[in-house]
């Protein structure tokens, strides 16, 4: 426990720094006012750009309830290759917050924010706003399909994410939303994949 404690605590250390760099940065660099210049934004609200190299767009699958909600089911979505992994597996769930694109049923109430996600040692630590647990419909069920649909999401599509872990409000949450254990970090679960 007081090895996650501190990585917690070291995370939280470099969102830090890195917001209060971008702050200070802007404020001494006026002339880059508008999006940040290491990404850019296209129409669709897709990130693009990296590092000023174009970032080629490669499919990826995110997972969400089937209309029984039975199993969970991929849907394909093309995003850009952004070589941070805790930037790229923020981009994959914020687009899973989303939704689905077509047919599949939400797993994560769309109010829900990400507030940070950070890769350490091959588990992403993956911190939620408390919405997910206020407006969650509840049920072990779907618990399961919220927990799995991050999980496989992540794992499956960033090498370098081995587990996944959830944080509420930046803090370790006994369960989600009361049935399910979430103190330690999953591994993708494929029983749950149709």
């Amino acid at each position: 426990m007081g090895r996650l404690r501190l990585i917690l605590i070291i995370g939280a250390i470099a969102v830090a720094a890195v917001g209060s760099w971008q702050v200070v940065n802007r404020l001494l660099n006026p002339m880059h006012s508008g999006p940040h210049p290491m990404l850019n934004r296209s129409p669709d609200g897709i990130a693009g750009i990296e590092n000023g190299q174009q970032q080629k767009p490669i499919p990826v699958q995110l997972y969400f309830a089937d209309m029984e909600r039975s199993f969970l089911v991929a849907e394909n979505r093309l995003l850009p290759r952004l070589k941070n992994p805790s930037e790229f597996g923020s981009l994959i769930i914020n687009e899973l917050i989303r939704g689905p694109a077509a047919e599949g049923i939400p797993t994560i109430p769309n109010s829900t924010t990400l507030r940070a996600l950070y890769v350490a040692e091959g588990v992403a630590y993956v911190d939620l706003s408390g919405n997910i647990r206020r407006l969650h419909p509840g049920g072990s069920d779907s618990e399961l399909f919220t927990l799995f649909s991050i999980v496989n999401t992540l794992t499956l599509n960033v090498p370098e994410i081995r587990t996944a872990k959830l944080l509420l409000d930046g803090e370790v949450s006994a369960t989600l939303a009361g049935h399910i254990d979430i103190r330690h970090p999953f591994k993708a679960n494929m029983l749950m994949v149709r």
